[in-house]
């Protein structure tokens, strides 16, 4: 639902399916299917199609004013977990290919510092011996 109210924004913004799509890097078509979801979730129409190019319906209005309130709050709680520090030991089971699954953390998660122990446990290198 969280995107669809974003199209549904950028609509408002854009003022055209079309330039909504652009913004979004999406399709037109895929931004009309968003748009009926959350008509169809929320149980109301907020597009007036019956105009070219469609535009919002009163209700879509107080929709979208409420919607930036929403998508405002969920930013600033993506930016207060992004400024969090990592809670935790980072644990890498396997001793094989360490490097590339510690360089994919951090390019996921960059923290402030990375922690690895490179020490096997004796049973991890009997099997690599013995491979």
């Amino acid at each position: 639902m969280f995107e669809d109210i974003h199209a549904l924004v950028e609509f408002a913004e854009a003022g055209s399916i079309a330039r909504a799509a652009n913004r979004l890097h999406r399709t037109p078509s895929a931004i009309t299917r968003q748009m009926q979801r959350l008509e169809a979730e929320l149980g109301a129409q907020l597009l007036d199609r019956s105009v070219k190019p469609p535009r919002l319906t009163p209700l879509g209005i107080r929709i979208v004013e409420q919607s930036r309130d929403v998508l405002k709050r969920i930013d600033d709680l993506r930016a207060l977990a992004k400024d969090a520090e990592p809670a935790g030991p980072f644990r890498i089971e396997k001793c094989r290919d360490v490097s590339s699954i510690a360089n994919e953390a951090v390019r996921r998660r960059p923290w402030e510092s990375l922690e690895i122990d490179f020490t096997c446990p004796d049973s991890a290198i009997q099997r690599s011996q013995g491979s």
